[in-house]
């Protein structure tokens, strides 16, 4: 198994949802309205750094659908390159 975080602008919540479902994700865990810093710079959601992320975790069965799912998000950063998305994936060794 492994996990994938992805942490998002919020404006391409949609797409990244559309992202998903075309690879045949069914499951996932979403946090809306993250706040930090990063290299699209200040995102906290107020008046002086308006902007938000979302962050997103998915567990797929196997690494072929791990690769996909990046692939995907890959093609989704080219299209959004101004919105700030960043994936990254590791082993899961156990589920209780």
């Amino acid at each position: 198994m492994k996990m994938i975080m992805v942490v998002y602008n919020h404006s391409v919540d949609d797409e990244l949802m559309d992202v998903l479902k075309e690879c045949g994700v069914e499951a996932y865990t979403h946090f809306a309205r993250a706040t930090g810093v990063g290299g699209q710079g200040p995102h906290m959601g107020d008046n002086i750094w308006p902007a938000l992320n979302n962050v997103l975790y998915v567990v797929v069965p196997t690494e072929t659908m791990a690769k996909r799912v990046l692939a995907a998000i890959k093609e989704l950063k080219t299209r959004f390159r101004s919105e700030g998305i960043q994936a990254w994936s590791w082993k899961v060794d156990s589920e209780v």
